[in-house]
């Protein structure tokens, strides 16, 4: 069951409209915009940027956005918080909040309902949480955008080069059918008079 969807969002990627950079670049971005921009903003930065920039292609921006939803938030935001403190080394000063307080928001999806409501409770986890963990987010999704670039270019470049290929290759087939449809019937066109004329002949 779940490889359906990832396999309906995997070819509506690919047979998006642009060159192997713009998809790439589009998914890269928006797995970047994914993992470090709250829930709720996530779309209409990439509808902002995409104004802007037109180097990228927006649905592949906006499926890679889907990286982050209200069932990978919890993981997440708890990677952030712990390699966050780890790399700023707030948690030995104690002025993080704690992970009890994480959770709590985390498994309260009504919050993912609400985005403002979302945003309010992240803002009062404090200052230091959120420097701690935007610097674990901004880290993890510069790596994630980047592997996603290069992993995706060439499996985009293959992709389109099979698939041109293929039509390729159906359209030869489809013209070789239609010359020979052709010649079978010129063939009965040119038979024809001659049946028709025997007749007259044996009257004759």
């Amino acid at each position: 069951m779940i490889h359906r969807p990832i396999r309906y969002y995997y070819y509506r990627m690919m047979r998006q409209r642009g060159t192997p950079h713009q998809l790439a670049s589009g998914l890269a971005f928006g797995v970047f915009v994914g993992l470090t921009v709250p829930y709720g903003l996530q779309i209409l930065t990439i509808v902002l940027a995409a104004l802007v920039f037109r180097q990228f292609n927006r649905i592949a921006a906006l499926l890679g956005c889907m990286v982050s939803n209200p069932l990978t938030m919890p993981f997440l935001y708890v990677a952030y918080y712990r390699f966050g403190t780890w790399l700023t080394g707030l948690w030995v000063r104690g002025d993080v909040a704690d992970t009890e307080t994480l959770w709590t928001m985390l498994q309260n999806y009504s919050l993912l309902q609400n985005p403002l409501l979302y945003l309010k409770t992240l803002l009062e986890m404090g200052s230091n949480t959120l420097l701690a963990m935007g610097s674990a987010a901004l880290l993890i999704a510069t790596v994630a955008a980047l592997l996603t670039y290069f992993v995706a270019k060439p499996t985009i470049d293959r992709y389109q080069r099979r698939r041109e290929k293929r039509l390729q290759a159906a359209f030869k087939v489809f013209v070789e059918r239609a010359k020979s449809l052709a010649q079978r019937g010129g063939g009965k066109a040119e038979k024809n008079p001659e049946d028709r004329a025997e007749p007259a002949t044996k009257e004759e």
